[in-house]
């Protein structure tokens, strides 16, 4: 839990996006732990996390003349970020939100015909996982959601790369889904 609290902490550096993946995660090793000495578990997490987000937030603020001049930067870029980007949360239309599905669910695969086998086998994954495996699902999607719905609302959907993190998830659940189908599948 340590361990992985201080990654969490150290990749926010990085990206700051990555807090839609990591975080949920943590949050759910740390829902485990209730009843296993939960507050040892907090503790130890809370520090962690903070040790990471120390460790880039120091020198961060150090070349960039302080606290203030790092929040006017921010503040600045961002600005930027969302003026220039065709976002859902900024165009809150079916078609926006249908062609963030495409470009988060299909473009990625660079074929029509493929992300339409992994997104069918992918359904047939997670019926079967409904079924059989709960837990599993309810790891996936704790791990996948939050980052999905983050990325459909606020990110610009047409930028490939911010999809990948979702194609992990969705290969995974189509093996899943094929081998319902048995060996030969």
């Amino acid at each position: 839990i340590g361990l992985g609290a201080l990654t969490a902490g150290l990749a926010m550096g990085l990206r700051a996006q990555t807090i839609w993946l990591t975080g949920p995660a943590l949050l759910l090793v740390l829902a485990y732990r209730i009843g296993r000495d939960p507050a040892g578990a907090l503790l130890g997490a809370t520090t962690a996390f903070g040790i990471g987000t120390l460790l880039w937030t120091v020198p961060v603020l150090s070349a960039s003349g302080g606290l203030r001049a790092y929040v006017a930067a921010i503040g600045s870029q961002a600005a930027e970020d969302i003026s220039g980007v065709d976002m859902l949360a900024r165009t809150r239309t079916l078609p926006a939100l249908l062609d963030g599905l495409l470009y988060t669910f299909v473009t990625p695969w660079d074929s029509t015909v493929l992300a339409l086998v992994v997104i069918v086998w992918g359904m047939v994954g997670v019926v079967a996982m409904l079924r059989h495996s709960r837990p599993g699902l309810l790891l996936l999607t704790t791990l996948v959601l939050p980052y999905g719905l983050f990325h459909l609302a606020f990110q610009e959907t047409i930028t490939t790369r911010y999809a990948l993190p979702l194609m992990p998830a969705m290969s995974y659940l189509a093996v899943r889904g094929l081998s319902v189908a048995g060996r030969r599948a």
